[in-house]
């Protein structure tokens, strides 16, 4: 049966075609990106058919969805220890709690997180499981505001990777005002003045120390 072409870009449920790879057997197989960010190459046919719709994480959500719905009725959701509720539990703090020593970016400059996340279980199901990859010792992915100065809520939020993040915040402090801009590049250039406008001990001390 002769190949029907397919064309980069195209979707199958979660994954989008790339590139066609070498084949293990006399299977046609490409290479599909999911939407979790991971690359994974299979069988086209499977895909075209159906079969597979995913790199495996939708199995994998429905599987710890349905574990989840078993802990809503008991007393704890028995996940305390993944990394995806550090996360949720570090956000909470850094919005809700004055004393974090994250408020001052978050929280106290506006950044809040939605009514529906107060609860472990719903962010959960929305966001789903930190999708796999480590750069050196440390997760490539990390929970990522899609505008920086939104909230923390699923429409604004997503698994992503560090190049995402920066981009992010290069991409937000470029909308802010030029006196803001003109500011920073101040403390770049001028670390010593504008850390005595903050702290005049400094000043005076420079004063008295010179001959």
């Amino acid at each position: 049966m002769r190949h029907t072409p397919l064309q980069s870009g195209e979707r199958f449920g979660r994954l989008v075609a790339v590139k066609r790879v070498a084949s293990p057997n006399r299977f046609i197989y490409w290479q599909f990106r999911c939407d979790c960010g991971q690359l994974y190459s299979t069988n086209l046919n499977k895909v075209r058919g159906g079969w597979i719709k995913s790199c495996g994480c939708f199995r994998r959500e429905k599987l710890l969805e349905g574990r989840m719905k078993l802990h809503l009725s008991n007393s704890t959701h028995k996940m305390s220890r993944t990394p995806e509720f550090k996360i949720w539990r570090e956000i909470l703090q850094r919005c809700t709690n004055p004393n974090s020593k994250n408020w001052d970016n978050y929280g106290g400059r506006g950044i809040k997180i939605c009514q529906r996340w107060l609860k472990f279980e719903n962010f959960y199901l929305d966001m789903g499981s930190r999708p796999l990859g480590v750069i050196g010792k440390r997760p490539e992915f990390s929970i990522d505001r899609i505008d920086n100065d939104g909230n923390y809520e699923p429409s604004n939020c997503r698994w992503g990777t560090r190049e995402q993040q920066y981009a992010s915040r290069r991409n937000a402090w470029a909308t802010k005002p030029e006196s803001m801009r003109n500011r920073r590049n101040a403390w770049v250039t001028q670390p010593e003045a504008m850390h005595s406008r903050r702290n005049p001990w400094i000043t005076r001390r420079a004063q008295m120390e010179k001959p």
